[in-house]
């Protein structure tokens, strides 16, 4: 997530975005409340309630997840684009026998607010089951993205989702160099923040949070590894560097398959 673009046609964009964003947000009741990470949220009655994952996979056998975000949700410099959401359903398939169908709609150099316009459209056609919001935050950062407006956009897509019919994963962005020794060590937990706070805001069960990158800082440092094998450049990951992140994620979402409404264990 970075942000202000170049003057110009890239501003044109934002302030769209801006206007599309208020009137959906204007459209779509919420209300605010706790939340914990990992874990679902007090009911919101303002908010429809999808149906429970298990019940989708009783019913239809399969589940269908939707992705939106960056280069590096998109999977830049994993082979074939796998990148770590693929990598994580792959493994969440493969232990709870469901299969799961994965449409990444994650673009290099896109920020929420230019994701806006298109957005409401995707979920209405896809008509996935989860949406993956993972946007990877320095886009935003660096093209100085008021705060305000990000947090806005996020409890859009959220609630957009959710009037869809999906439940939402909110899910932050693995460990780059950037984030972890580089320039945005102290801005990236600040816009982390702003996405919990939507997450707060929106107040829905079928509303979740991951905080990836800490679980990958935690990691990290657990094993006292260097981030310097799984780099492929200041902002973005490897192969190496989805491969483990992917594998963390997975693990998070298996350890909490109750409350993610994907088991009854």
């Amino acid at each position: 997530m970075r942000f202000w673009m170049r003057i110009g046609g890239v501003a044109i964009v934002v302030i769209a975005a801006a206007v599309f964003i208020s009137t959906n947000l204007r459209s779509i009741q919420g209300s605010s409340g706790n939340h914990k990470a990992m874990t679902a949220a007090a009911p919101n009655a303002s908010v429809y309630h999808p149906p429970t994952l298990l019940s989708v996979i009783n019913k239809q056998h399969k589940l269908t997840f939707m992705a939106v975000g960056g280069s590096t949700a998109q999977g830049y410099d994993d082979p074939k684009l796998d990148g770590y959401l693929k990598r994580a359903l792959s493994s969440v398939s493969h232990m709870l026998k469901v299969p799961i169908t994965f449409v990444n709609k994650a673009k290099s150099g896109k920020i929420p607010s230019m994701l806006a316009p298109e957005f409401d459209p995707l979920v209405h056609q896809i008509k996935p089951n989860v949406v993956m919001i993972s946007w990877g935050l320095l886009n935003s950062i660096a093209k100085k993205v008021p705060q305000s407006m990000f947090q806005r956009v996020i409890e859009s897509e959220i609630k957009m989702s959710l009037r869809d019919g999906a439940d939402v994963w909110v899910i932050t962005p693995p460990v780059t160099p950037a984030t972890y020794v580089g320039h945005d060590v102290k801005v990236e937990p600040e816009f982390i923040n702003l996405e919990l706070a939507a997450v707060k805001a929106v107040n829905n069960p079928n509303v979740h949070f991951f905080n990836l990158n800490s679980a990958m800082k935690t990691y990290l440092q657990d094993h006292q590894m260097s981030y310097k094998p799984l780099e492929s450049n200041n902002w973005h990951m490897n192969g190496a560097g989805h491969e483990l992140a992917g594998k963390i994620l997975a693990n998070h979402i298996l350890q909490n398959e109750k409350e993610l409404g994907l088991s009854s264990l």
